[in-house]
């Protein structure tokens, strides 16, 4: 193993039997392999395989155990079949029974908040920070919510009395921006929807706009005449959809009073001629 041991479990070079075992859960915790079902992103479940293959083996070498990883080859395009030949494997069987029989902890301790959140807390591309109190811990801790876990977000935290909590959020999408709003479909999924103000030209002519989306990223709705909406698919919550209603704005009678008697009159003949 290559890595530096005690780096990979973020721990003292002179860290303990004990303090190298707590180090090495508080990892197994958050990318153990059976934490993967929910996550969807490729990309954090080959970070947490490779986060608790290379915490396994850095533990495994620090207590001079002879089970280790090093030799099991990880597809990251085929992880669910990778891993579960490792929980299968005699290796991994043997490593859990040698875990179990040197941990002598008491059961999980579920906790569960119910938390409002925002759009923008959904869209934004940074953890909500959240301060919060756990019943018998006299301090408070610190979580960082990714609130894209929407409904339900668990985060598992190890006290410093060695007890492991299971912290369950859950989340109730809340509406504090005027210019957005949801709606849920049969599948669970979320469409947000912006209503855009169009003008007589745009909606017979049609036009190219750009919207400021609620993570920050600048879109570009394209108004196809006498078009009611514009669909941007899969940018909702849960895999729904964003949605750009069209709202036309008939002409103001102030700008109505602009146009000359000739031209009023010429306008007049057109719809009539199209009636």
């Amino acid at each position: 193993m290559s890595d530096n041991p005690y780096k990979v479990l973020n721990i003292s070079n002179n860290a303990s039997n004990d303090e190298i075992k707590k180090a090495y859960r508080k990892i197994a915790l958050r990318s153990h392999p059976d934490k993967l079902n929910n996550i969807t992103d490729i990309n954090e479940k080959k970070r947490k395989i490779k986060e608790f293959t290379d915490a396994t083996n850095a533990y495994n070498q620090l207590l001079n155990n002879e089970h280790n990883m090093e030799n099991i080859q990880i597809d990251y395009n085929n992880w669910e079949e990778t891993f579960d030949y490792i929980m299968n494997s005699q290796i991994f069987k043997d490593f859990i029974n040698i875990m179990i029989k040197n941990n002598d902890t008491s059961k999980i301790v579920k906790h569960v908040f119910n938390l409002d959140i925002t759009y923008y807390d959904y869209y934004s591309k940074n953890k909500k920070k959240i301060r919060i109190f756990l019943k018998d811990c006299t301090e408070p801790i610190y979580v960082n919510l990714d609130c894209k876990k929407y409904p339900k977000a668990v985060i598992n935290h190890i006290d410093d009395n060695d007890v492991e909590h299971e912290i369950i959020f859950n989340l109730k999408l809340v509406n504090e921006n005027s210019n957005y709003y949801h709606v849920t479909n049969l599948n669970n999924s979320i469409d947000i929807i912006y209503d855009m103000l169009i003008d007589t030209v745009e909606y017979i002519t049609g036009n190219i706009r750009e919207h400021v989306f609620l993570n920050k990223n600048i879109l570009i709705v394209e108004i196809k005449p006498f078009s009611n909406k514009y669909i941007f698919k899969g940018l909702g919550i849960n895999n729904g959809d964003f949605i750009c209603n069209f709202i036309y704005i008939p002409i103001s009678k102030k700008n109505w009073d602009k146009i000359s008697s000739d031209d009023k009159n010429n306008i007049i003949q057109i719809f009539n001629r199209i009636k």
